[in-house]
């Protein structure tokens, strides 16, 4: 026992170690404390640069996405044939524009084939309404919707490198985008959009005319003694399996009447009609001061109608401006209107009722009349008015983005 106590009394078992400083102890704490707010600074950073790429990617990819449905939908414009064989190729042609518009906006890699692609054909019921429900086509039944993805995948080695993102445990990321347009055809009339004017032609064709779906040999042989280079618009003497029409119009001032007229031109500016501006409106097409009398649009009415005051017959300096106009249009795509001439308390009238287009390839006059000679075709046109529950017109539509 006494020896435990001597233990116990010995200083040097209870001598303490060397002071502690303590300002050294709050230094270690900041640097500590600076280091783990460095760590957070680092990976905040990190994160908004991963988050600002990856945005940048996906803007990209959208953008794509949008231009390559908007064109490929295009191409969907029905003529009113549902043959497989001419949907198909349509749908071809379809995904082909898709591809290129796609590629032109982007380095990613679009899928047309395989059992998963990028680009998909279908059916919209009302493209109206945003965000309708896809029916994807599958080999049978019309179609007017295309959609679009956009994905920069891994297996293609085209994913996003990720900024510090060792340091997470993810190195890259797949973005991706899509987009859906469809073609419209539930077309009741035109407005200008913007610098695009409307491509009518202020030439009212009687309506008991059969204007043939413009699909190559659909219809019986008919009238088709030229052909139109689509890509250039070039024009030259010979069939190319697109039938054509025939238009008389109204006779040059002086001679007589003319039997079997069934094209009259219309005076948008009113009863006293200007051919200098009803000569520009051929050339340029319409704009908005031209339709300042109906509102800013020419549209058909509730009643399915619009009424606009016929154009006396021109003089042969006019019938000759007129001409050279319409032969500088050759090859362009126009719409013109159908219905009806009437004349009521001295004022001739045209009544309008739909709308239909073509190909101006050649024009003459003579003595009794201008002749000019159309071949039909599709025109997809922004400036077109659509609206659900009217008729869906085969040869002219509006693409719209519908999600």
């Amino acid at each position: 026992m006494p020896k435990l106590l001597a233990a116990r009394s010995n200083p040097t078992c209870l001598a303490p170690g060397p002071p502690v400083n303590r300002a050294d102890r709050r230094r270690g704490a900041v640097v500590l404390m600076l280091l783990a707010a460095l760590g957070v600074l680092v990976g905040a950073l990190a994160l908004a640069l991963n988050l600002t790429w990856l945005s940048a990617q996906r803007l990209q990819l959208q953008q794509a996405c949008e231009a390559a449905s908007l064109a490929g939908a295009a191409e969907l414009l029905d003529p009113g044939v549902t043959s497989s064989d001419v949907v198909a190729a349509r749908v071809a042609e379809a995904q082909q524009q898709a591809a290129v518009f796609f590629n032109a906006n982007t380095d990613a890699v679009l899928r047309t084939t395989g059992p998963d692609p990028d680009v998909v054909a279908g059916w919209v019921d009302d493209p109206t309404q945003p965000g309708g429900v896809f029916t994807a086509w599958t080999g049978s039944g019309p179609v007017n919707s295309l959609q679009v993805r956009g994905v920069r995948r891994r297996s293609a080695g085209q994913a996003v490198a990720l900024w510090f993102g060792s340091l997470f445990g993810i190195v890259d990321a797949e973005p991706a985008a899509a987009a859906r347009a469809s073609i419209d055809q539930q077309v009741y009339g035109f407005r200008p959009d913007g610098p695009a004017l409307v491509p009518l032609v202020p030439l009212l064709v009687d309506a008991n005319i059969t204007w043939p779906l413009a699909v190559f040999g659909a219809q019986p042989p008919g009238q088709d003694q030229f052909s139109v280079d689509p890509r250039t618009g070039a024009v030259t003497v010979g069939p190319d399996g697109f039938a054509e029409i025939t238009l008389r119009i109204t006779g040059v001032s002086g001679y007589p009447p003319v039997g079997g007229q069934n094209a009259y031109w219309l005076s948008l500016a009113g009863m006293a009609t200007d051919f200098a501006l009803l000569d520009q409106q051929v050339t340029d097409g319409l704009a908005p001061a031209d339709l300042a009398a109906w509102g800013g649009s020419f549209a058909l009415g509730s009643n399915a109608t619009l009424w606009a005051c016929a154009a006396p017959a021109p003089s042969l300096t006019q019938a000759q401006a007129l001409q050279l106009s319409l032969l500088d249009i050759r090859g362009q795509k126009r719409i013109f209107p159908i219905g009806t001439y009437s004349t009521s308390a001295g004022q001739a009238m045209g009544r309008v009722q739909g709308f239909v287009a073509g190909y101006v390839v050649d024009c003459e006059l003579d003595e009794d009349a201008m002749t000019l000679v159309v071949q039909t075709c599709t025109v997809e046109t922004s400036t077109a008015l659509v609206a659900a529950g009217w008729a869906r017109n085969p040869w002219i539509g509006k693409v719209v983005l519908d999600e």
